[in-house]
């Protein structure tokens, strides 16, 4: 089934799985799609700054310190700030707070990504490969046969555990030789 991150798949392979993980969670379990997306985020921004030597790091390294940093602010293409700080405000919801969030809360979050993502693998990608321009296809967002519960915090924070567990299985295979 085609996916709005498909592009990543060449492009930036390295946040293709967390994207459309997000995208195929919007559904069914709106909550792990703002959760999963705001990780994906926040896996793209510690990229940035560590492939931009032009981008500070500030003294804290939580995801709002790094969004709101000047030198990553003002890197971003027009509008971008907005996106990044809902993706931000939504995982941030979805993981610390009881209010409902809706499939049309995770789907702009997950718009949102994709429209980040998509200026940093266009502006950070292989020069010598042109990404064609990416529109956000809702249309593409798998739909469930039945609608299912949401993820309850237990889940939640085993969800949590599990994307950190990925980060530390991928970092140590590239600290291997």
């Amino acid at each position: 089934m085609p996916s709005n991150f498909d592009f990543l798949r060449t492009s930036r392979p390295e946040f293709h799985e967390s994207a459309t993980e997000a995208e195929r969670t919007v559904h069914p379990s709106p909550r792990g799609a703002c959760v999963v997306a705001r990780y994906c985020l926040e896996q793209a921004v510690i990229w940035l700054y560590d492939h931009d030597d032009g981008l500070r790091k500030p003294l804290g390294d939580n995801l709002a310190q790094l969004l709101y940093e000047p030198s990553f602010t003002q890197n971003l293409a027009r509008g971008l700030d907005v996106k990044v700080q809902l993706v931000h405000k939504l995982g941030n919801q979805a993981a610390h707070r009881t209010q409902k969030l809706t499939a049309a809360d995770a789907q702009k979050s997950v718009a949102a990504l994709h429209g980040f993502l998509y200026w940093l693998a266009k502006y950070y990608g292989d020069e010598t490969t042109k990404l064609p321009p990416q529109v956000f296809r809702p249309e593409l967002l798998p739909k469930p046969e039945k609608k299912g519960a949401d993820l309850t915090p237990e889940q939640l924070a085993a969800l949590e555990k599990k994307l950190a567990d990925r980060d530390a299985k991928i970092e140590e295979e590239e600290l291997l030789p």
